[in-house]
């Protein structure tokens, strides 16, 4: 499966306001439920999981790499929560739009 379609199904996994359970606020949570449930193969879960941490630079999530490279610090509060997974889903939108382009 081309990447852009794998990060396609992961963004319309995520929930918009963070709540939940981890796999509707983490992407790589996400890639291994919707491999769990069959909307993914193993292949593409761990292909595109390796690229996302990659992108983090070793961060284990987006937040811990927002606070080591732009000094942004995490809050737990709904406002923050719904900016965050904001911040998320249109970081996925550039990756799609980035692997469409070229084809993957």
């Amino acid at each position: 499966m081309k990447t852009s379609e794998v990060l396609r199904r992961v963004r319309v996994h995520l929930v918009d306001d963070g709540s939940g359970m981890a796999h509707h606020r983490y992407i790589c949570y996400a890639l291994s439920e919707l491999y769990l449930r069959g909307y993914i193969g193993d292949r593409d879960r761990t292909r595109v999981a390796r690229m996302i941490r990659n992108h983090l630079d070793g961060a284990q999530t987006l937040e811990e790499w927002l606070v080591a490279n732009h000094a942004i610090a995490c809050e737990d509060t709904p406002e923050y929560k719904i900016k965050i997974m904001t911040t998320r889903k249109a970081w996925l939108d550039h990756l799609i739009e980035h692997y469409s382009t070229k084809g993957d």
